[in-house]
């Protein structure tokens, strides 16, 4: 008595088909899943990061337009002219300035310094022009609109060398050097009224209220570049939550082991024609179909935890 061995080798390819369908379908459509969340979540990140440069940027540029406007309310004209005498201390000019700052010493010492060195380089330079200057006298204004003069950071320092040198020329000194003795001598006079005239009241609730906007805006800046940095963070930690599973190779491998234990090798017995359903053969076909469900059920289940715990139970 022969048995047909179609039904078996039939029954055990379209079972391991199906289930490799099933589990290959789960794991693919799982795995594009995560990819897409993924990209998703960098896309987010992407944008967050370039909102957040460019939140930091207007930040630094806030406190930049705040030190800038402190300096220029407290360097005024009698604190140039008193640089120009040779004073450097701050706690002097702190007291000859009429507009309190609370920027530090080192920071006001930068400025005094850079002041000085202009008030050096315009006496280096303005006595030369004065010798080629016509009889005229001219205006601070008209003067530099024809002269070749250097880049000017603090054009007042210029403007008081310039008045200086033409003040000592009229009093028939000498022009070749506006030097620190004649300063004294000519500028006392000329700036001690300046020293005695107040401030408006308009124009002090004018520079205040500026003040407390620039400060303002300065707040708002720093506080919506930190609330970017806390929402970068955030979204750092969601697209790091959402990885890629550390045992898809293996379970790729196990499902292509079972395929061809279980669905190749059964087709490949059937298209050699057998007639007779041997106990070798079934034993064989038995049990490469029994190993190829254990390793997938020993996959699912002991093999890769990782795994199950991002892609569930399959």
């Amino acid at each position: 008595m022969t048995t047909d061995p179609t039904p078996l080798l039939s029954t055990v390819a379209a079972s391991s088909a199906t289930l490799v369908a099933i589990v290959g379908g789960l794991l693919v459509a799982r795995f594009v899943t995560l990819d897409s969340e993924q990209q998703g979540a960098q896309h987010l990140l992407d944008d967050a990061e370039l909102r957040q440069v460019l939140a930091v940027r207007r930040a630094e540029e806030s406190t930049s337009a705040l030190k800038n406007y402190e300096i220029n309310q407290f360097v005024d004209r009698k604190v140039i002219e008193e640089i120009g005498l040779g004073t450097t201390n701050i706690e002097e000019l702190r007291g000859i300035s009429d507009y309190y700052t609370n920027l530090s010493d080192e920071e006001l010492s930068a400025v005094v310094d850079q002041i000085s060195s202009e008030f050096e380089l315009a006496r280096e330079t303005l006595p030369e022009l004065l010798v080629d200057q016509s009889a005229d006298p001219e205006d601070w204004n008209t003067f530099k609109s024809h002269a070749e003069l250097p880049e000017m950071i603090w054009e007042e320092a210029w403007e008081i060398t310039y008045q200086d040198g033409r003040a000592s020329e009229n009093s028939e000194a000498d022009v070749s050097v506006v030097g620190q003795s004649s300063y004294h001598s000519l500028f006392k006079p000329i700036i001690s009224p300046s020293l005695k005239m107040m401030t408006p009241p308009e124009y002090v609730t004018m520079r205040i209220r500026r003040r407390d906007e620039l400060r303002s805006g300065q707040d708002r800046a720093r506080q919506h570049a930190e609330d970017i940095s806390i929402e970068v963070a955030r979204l750092g930690r969601a697209r790091d939550a959402i990885v890629r599973p550390r045992g898809l190779r293996q379970g790729l491998t196990i499902l292509i082991y079972f395929a061809i234990v279980g669905v190749i090798s059964p087709i490949w017995i059937l298209s050699r024609a057998p007639t007779n359903l041997t106990h070798t053969m079934g034993v064989v076909v038995f049990g490469l179909f029994l190993s190829g469900l254990a390793s997938l059920l020993g996959y699912d289940n002991v093999g890769s935890a990782s795994f199950r715990k991002e892609f569930g139970a399959l």
